[in-house]
């Protein structure tokens, strides 16, 4: 149009909008990568614990009753859902500060 702008105005904009696309999918990648981390560790805490409980009550080093047991185990399970999410939260929060 004026001054014949139109293809500068476009390479300009495909620029910024692939190095924002650039550092945009390095937040995802690094986000899913600590998801994913955190879902594996949680994982083997649980079944360190759940497995420790048994044995320890299959050898009477400690008597566990089984309600109390399977309570424990849903609130290991909800604790580290909890955890997570906020970790999550706090990166997110941690990117949208830095960029204002």
């Amino acid at each position: 149009r004026s001054n014949d702008a139109i293809e500068y105005f476009q390479k300009k904009f495909s620029k910024l909008h692939d190095a924002h696309s650039r550092s945009f999918f390095a937040f995802i990648a690094c986000e899913r990568w600590l998801g994913f981390r955190m879902d594996t560790i949680m994982a083997v805490f649980t079944a360190i614990v759940s497995f420790a409980a048994v044995i320890m009550n299959d050898k009477e080093l400690i008597r566990i009753d089984p309600g109390v047991l399977g309570l424990t185990l849903s609130l290991l399970l909800q604790l580290s859902m909890l955890f997570q999410y906020m970790i999550r939260q706090v990166s997110v929060r941690h990117i949208h500060t830095d960029i204002f």
